[in-house]
């Protein structure tokens, strides 16, 4: 049978749970194989789940967190459904079992199926009439919320960043707190963004 091999290089985004080979290629039960190639309705969800993986998460910036979500993901039940079985009354129920560890992990799971279920109809051959995931209520948006530091949280926040392990935490809590910048604006900073004679740094 056809099957999709995964590169060295994404193979630290999928769980040992799931891996069927660790020598050169990690070899998938894939969607692209004989085993589905006339029925891809009827692949299991985890099939799905692991070809967009594979295929689609390793472009996006968070890749490393989508990949931790996917990974808990194929140890759901849900992920056993075939594909023509997920019908929005199970999904509902998966929605509101996820909804007892927050609305943030209920919504993201729900986004991810669908977002995989829409690229494997565009994509990968799967015969869906309409995604059930939209005929479903998606949970509500955690309520935005505005902390300032308290006086002394400040001081208090620093003085456990200098015994920290991670030598760079004060610095970069004084940097995002002098300049307003975002973690990932920080991250992504190098000495060439630094013109020392100006003082100036750019973004």
């Amino acid at each position: 049978n056809e099957a999709l091999y995964v590169p060295l290089r994404s193979i630290d985004l999928i769980s040992k749970y799931h891996r069927n080979d660790l020598t050169e290629n990690i070899v998938l039960d894939s969607l692209s194989s004989n085993k589905w190639i006339k029925n891809k309705e009827k692949a299991k969800k985890r099939v799905i789940l692991r070809e967009y993986l594979v295929k689609v998460t390793p472009a996006k910036k968070s890749h490393l967190s989508e990949a931790r979500r996917l990974n808990r993901l194929l140890k759901d039940p849900i992920a056993s459904y075939r594909v023509c079985d997920l019908s929005p009354e199970v999904l509902a129920k998966f929605r509101d079992r996820r909804l007892e560890h927050g609305l943030r992990a209920s919504g993201y799971d729900l986004q991810l199926i669908r977002h995989s279920l829409n690229v494997a109809r565009a994509e990968w051959g799967v015969t869906l009439q309409s995604n059930p995931v939209d005929a479903i209520r998606m949970p509500p948006k955690p309520k935005p919320r505005e902390r300032r530091l308290k006086p002394g949280e400040y001081e208090l926040l620093l003085s456990h960043a200098a015994i920290s392990q991670s030598w760079f935490m004060k610095p970069l809590i004084i940097l995002a707190v002098e300049t307003g910048m975002r973690l990932g604006e920080m991250l992504k900073l190098n000495w060439d963004d630094w013109d020392s004679e100006k003082q100036t740094l750019f973004l």
